[in-house]
């Protein structure tokens, strides 16, 4: 189905004595009112249907059923439905989604119609078919992603799993993978199942570590296993050394994706390094400054900020900061999490007895975890 005024390709017709398909241009409707009567395609018999099986039925598929309405951010109902013509074809142009729409349908058409303002342009409608792998047109996916990922995520929140799930699969992974992440863990979990294996495997390879390694901790062991295997090189090892830590440690929630630099480099020489690793972390506010790349010894973090405004001659050892509060991998999260709020940074550092570098606890990780699950799944919902 086209997301802007579809075509209407068939109707289905009761001529008096049976059901029967026809074009749209081959109805007659008499003035009066009178002739052919538009039923539910749903009825039709299966031998009448021809290749029309495989479209969208706009009695069985859209009337009735869960879209999501642009226009006011959040799922609807759909109660009636507005056709027109267009270029001498008929379209579905708008869905109504007032209370107004069942009243009408329900007295015979005797309620006075929604006015044009109470309708929601099909243009501004979502149309998803509750399977989680079903296709959408490129400009279903645009629209989409052109929201702010804090309010997909709010949107997906709101579906039933399949339905968002749907939705995820409309988005570029990067994307998706954006909205994944806000999403609180048991609702991660189901959408993730019912994505298709391709596109869930693509997901999988952006996701940021730490949100890679929790979704694979709750799948079925030998499912996750498989998934891990999937992963590009580089990023099975980041998630892999996470899967390593025991759940509600430090370990365990940090990220080990992130930007490196060497003490002993200028400015100027840091400028290639963070252009090629600003591609793939998720969190690039700061730069972390290690005596070595390969022993990873932290010794100080700079911001961006600092590394775009200082002479391009400045040695990184002599312009970052070098007294950092740390945390240890294994010491417990919920006063890990604490601490980073209090210290009202956006990470702290993580590393182990040694002194190597191993990760970051973001504010983001912490808020999440310290805040209830009800202020992060605040929305409406209309199906449950």
């Amino acid at each position: 189905m086209n997301s802007d005024s579809p075509a209407i390709t068939a109707l289905v017709v009761h001529d008096g004595e049976r059901l029967r398909e026809a074009a749209p241009d081959g109805l007659q409707v008499l003035a009066d009112g009178s002739g052919l009567r538009v039923d539910d395609l749903s009825r039709a018999p299966s031998d009448s249907m021809g290749t029309s099986c495989r479209a969208v039925r706009l009695v069985g598929d859209v009337l009735d059923k869960l879209v999501l309405d642009l226009t006011r951010r959040g799922p609807a109902r759909v109660n009636d439905l507005l056709l027109g013509v267009e270029d001498d074809t008929l379209r579905l142009k708008a869905v109504d989604a007032t209370a107004r729409g069942i009243s009408r349908r329900l007295t015979g058409g005797r309620w006075p119609a929604v006015s044009e303002d109470g309708l929601v342009d099909w243009r501004y409608v979502v149309f998803l078919h509750g399977l989680s792998r079903s296709s959408a047109d490129n400009s279903t996916c645009r629209r989409i992603a052109r929201l702010p990922v804090g309010e997909i995520a709010r949107l997906t929140n709101a579906l039933p799993y399949l339905h968002a799930a749907e939705l995820l699969g409309f988005l570029p992974p990067r994307v998706a993978a954006e909205v994944l992440e806000v999403l609180p863990g048991p609702r991660q979990l189901q959408v993730f199942e019912e994505l298709d294996d391709g596109y869930a495997s693509q997901l999988l390879a952006v996701l940021a570590p730490d949100t890679a390694a929790d979704l694979l901790a709750r799948l079925d062991p030998e499912a996750a296993r498989d998934r891990l295997r999937h992963l590009p090189d580089g990023r099975r090892r980041l998630v892999a050394e996470l899967l390593q830590y025991p759940e509600n440690t430090v370990g365990a929630a940090m990220t080990n994706d992130m930007v490196l630099l060497p003490r002993t480099a200028t400015v100027a020489e840091a400028y290639p390094l963070l252009h090629r690793s600003l591609a793939s972390p998720s969190f690039v506010y700061y730069a972390y400054v290690v005596d070595t790349l390969d022993s990873r010894r932290l010794c100080g973090m700079v911001t961006l900020r600092q590394l775009l405004t200082a002479d391009g001659t400045a040695v990184l050892h002599d312009i970052m900061h070098p007294y950092l509060a740390v945390l240890d991998p294994l010491s417990a999260l919920n006063p890990a999490c604490q601490e980073v709020i209090d210290y009202r940074v956006q990470a702290l550092p993580v590393v182990d007895s040694g002194g190597r570098f191993l990760g970051i606890l973001t504010a983001d990780k912490a808020l999440a975890h310290i805040v209830p699950a009800s202020w992060r799944t605040r929305t409406r919902h209309v199906f449950s």
